[in-house]
């Protein structure tokens, strides 16, 4: 049986985040910052945490607090949202 390499699995993912999948959304986040490319894993992520995908939420505070793009007071705000929102999903 193949296995897809990586560059197949993103093509995939592309796809489906092309369409609104909030779930290939992070993970086109997770593969951007992968590759060193902040500014997309941020707009992936973006698009992800729209529709309330707790992890993108989350990742995107911690994203925020690692400094990338926006104020500490906006940081804290969406890494104790991305939280609360796990936190009701469990």
């Amino acid at each position: 049986m193949a296995t897809n390499t990586q560059a197949e699995d993103e093509a995939a993912f592309k796809i489906r985040a092309e369409k609104g999948n909030a779930d290939a959304q992070y993970q086109m986040g997770l593969f951007s910052f992968r590759k060193g490319d902040d500014r997309a894993g941020l707009e992936w992520l973006e698009k992800a945490a729209a529709q309330d995908s707790a992890s993108a939420v989350y990742n995107l505070g911690k994203c925020y607090d690692d400094g990338k793009r926006v104020s500490v007071a906006t940081a804290v705000y969406n890494v104790v949202l991305g939280a609360l929102r796990q936190a009701e999903s469990v």
